[in-house]
């Protein structure tokens, strides 16, 4: 599965994941893990950071009931995986959840 997100994205085709794995209980930026980062180092693309609030509030923890709401995103700059190796996967992953949680902290409370 991975080889073929790969070859996606070698293609021209944009993707987007969530590094976290999962919503986050309490609202808050989580650790990522590193899969995202593999895959974008594997295809040589960039990573840009996107952090979005009001999902809590949309879909709350515990339930599979949406609820109405707004959400708010900010689009941060790419980070480039020019020159990394699968090694570095974990401090592109670090440097990711950096921009996000920053975006993150700029957006205004649902």
């Amino acid at each position: 599965m991975l080889a073929d997100l790969v070859a996606a994205l070698k293609a021209g085709e944009r993707v987007s994941m969530a590094p976290e794995g999962h919503l986050s209980s309490d609202g808050k930026v989580g650790h990522f893990k590193r899969g995202a980062f593999l895959v974008a180092i594997r295809a040589g693309v960039p990573v840009v950071p996107m952090a979005v609030r009001g999902g809590h509030d949309i879909l709350p923890p515990g339930t599979l009931r949406m609820r109405p709401g707004v959400l708010r995103y900010r689009v941060g700059k790419s980070l480039t995986t020019q020159g990394l190796s699968e090694a570095d996967a974990p401090a592109l992953a670090d440097r990711a959840r950096s921009a996000v949680a920053e975006l993150f902290e700029a957006l205004p409370a649902s």
